[in-house]
């Protein structure tokens, strides 16, 4: 049996959730704390997820398990790379809003990776330190960082593609885009053009990745 190891809100798990779904391959997922950094470091001899246990052994690096994943179950070939010109902007330009934004809000949305107490203290304090603030002074910022991401969303929205997503075919740029977006759209006040909500419509069904529907 296959089984993967991660957390809800990573977006390098989801990567690899969106390249089981499209393959329809079946698959266990196993829920680590955030501060659980014994037992990937007992798999794979390195913390931090995902962690897929595939063909006898356990392996991490999200684009390589995409990688491997490519050509089985249904057959459906893609990869991790390259990206677009499109995707590679993007990714640069909500760099630093995208994690001001979608932290706080992981916090309030209590994912299984945030489940016990101590989880949620050290998620806070290692995420606030990344961030240089608290999470409660980068909620309050909010406005300020969906700003720069508006931008970004709307210069992208035209080159997501969900017809070719809805046919099982994905992209390199499917695979950064998805998981971010999915992210984001848990932010109140943060418009998203119909398109990008389209879009993830069809990687969720496409992929079996359901979207959040809370909004903070």
């Amino acid at each position: 049996m296959i089984e993967l190891y991660l957390y809800e809100t990573c977006p390098f798990c989801t990567k690899v959730r969106m390249a089981l779904g499209a393959q329809q391959l079946d698959y266990r997922r196993v829920y680590l704390l955030a501060d659980d950094r014994d037992t990937p470091r007992w798999l794979t001899g390195r913390p931090g997820v995902p962690i897929l246990y595939l063909d006898g052994r356990y392996r991490t690096e999200s684009d390589e398990l995409v990688d491997a994943l490519s050509g089985r179950g249904r057959g459906l070939a893609f990869a991790s790379a390259p990206l677009s010109a499109a995707a590679g902007a993007w990714r640069d330009a909500v760099a630093g809003a995208y994690d001001a934004l979608c932290y706080p809000r992981f916090a309030r949305l209590g994912p299984p990776e945030l489940s016990s107490d101590g989880a949620m203290r050290y998620f806070a304090q290692s995420r606030s330190e990344r961030l240089g603030q608290s999470l409660e002074e980068a909620m309050a910022r909010s406005g300020e960082y969906v700003a720069q991401v508006m931008p970004a969303l709307a210069a992208v929205a035209p080159h997501v593609d969900p017809a070719a997503v809805a046919e099982g075919r994905l992209s390199a740029d499917d695979f950064l885009l998805f998981p971010a977006l999915r992210n984001l759209a848990l932010v109140d006040g943060l418009a998203l053009p119909g398109r990008i909500a389209a879009y993830l419509a069809a990687v969720a069904d496409t992929c079996g990745v359901p979207l959040f529907v809370e909004r903070y």
